[in-house]
């Protein structure tokens, strides 16, 4: 009877040694499980992708589209070496080019009254707003007894003003005898007229 419960005895306690055996295989591969799902998440990869696109800008501001100039009075601007304002060509081929930068003319006025006037397009073709002042050489004596001269249809402040990309500005250009004048000059007189128009970034 006694080996009988020693025999039962020793029985149940290899039964409790296999369930223990077990329960520590279970607990193995959970580790292994864990430390696996671990090191997929050291191994992870993190991208970022993209792209950028400078965008080619271009500079381009000139004179374009000029009147035909009107004339009152004695005006002239077909006599010798006279010639009506015009956008000047360029010296290198080809010809047709224009150098729209640059305006010349050159009249002979008479009498008080005289007036020659022309308008012309200051236009920024390019994709930069800029910022443009007008300049315009105040003539001196003995011309500036005679003569008006003005260039309006653009700031003369030192700030200047915006001129978009795309968009012009129409400036108006004005010789005048002056009619005031009582005694004509006994001999020709040159005058010589200028204006600038500084354009810079905005």
């Amino acid at each position: 009877m006694e080996e009988k419960e020693q025999i039962q005895q020793h029985e149940k306690q290899e039964e409790k040694n296999k369930n223990r055996k077990g329960w520590g295989i279970l607990i193995l591969l959970f580790l292994v499980v864990a430390i696996s799902i671990g090191y997929a998440a050291l191994s992870s990869n993190l991208n970022i992708g993209g792209s950028s696109k400078i965008k080619g800008q271009t500079w381009d501001v000139h004179f374009e589209n000029i009147s035909t100039p009107t004339k009152v009075g004695y005006c002239t601007d077909n006599g010798t070496g006279e010639f009506p304002a015009k956008i000047n060509e360029l010296t290198t081929t080809p010809s047709d080019k224009k150098d729209d930068q640059n305006i010349s003319f050159s009249i002979g006025m008479k009498q008080p009254a005289d007036k020659y006037t022309f308008t012309v397009q200051v236009k920024n073709s390019g994709t930069i707003d800029a910022n443009v002042k007008l300049n315009v050489t105040q003539l001196t004596t003995p011309a500036s007894n005679y003569l008006n001269w003005s260039v309006t249809g653009i700031s003369t402040s030192s700030q200047g003003e915006l001129l978009t990309a795309g968009s012009s500005k129409t400036v108006t250009v004005v010789v005048e005898y002056k009619s005031t004048v009582t005694q004509l000059p006994t001999s020709d007189i040159t005058a010589t007229l200028a204006a600038t128009i500084n354009a810079t970034q905005a």
